[in-house]
């Protein structure tokens, strides 16, 4: 899946919000599924809910830029939901 990420929403003029399944993992690793994270993707950036092993890189695949990540709102305290807030 290629994104557009968030200069493509402000480019194209989108007032809406993209929803993003970054992550749908488990604590098991997998190499072919992230850790848990979804991104909410606006005109002002970027809020993930959780931010698990491998979101950083699967944000970048998706085009989205993580300096545009503004909020980790965390639905637990388990390493499969945050293992990637420090990275963020």
């Amino acid at each position: 899946m290629k994104g557009g990420g968030d200069a493509t929403m402000r480019q194209k003029g989108h007032s809406g919000v993209r929803v993003w399944c970054v992550g749908t993992g488990s604590p098991r690793l997998d190499g072919n599924r992230m850790g848990s994270s979804v991104a909410f993707e606006t005109e002002q950036g970027v809020m993930l809910v959780d931010c698990g092993v491998g979101t950083v890189s699967r944000l970048t695949q998706l085009g989205l830029r993580v300096g545009d990540v503004h909020t980790i709102l965390l639905t637990h305290h388990h390493i499969d939901h945050n293992a990637d807030v420090p990275s963020v």
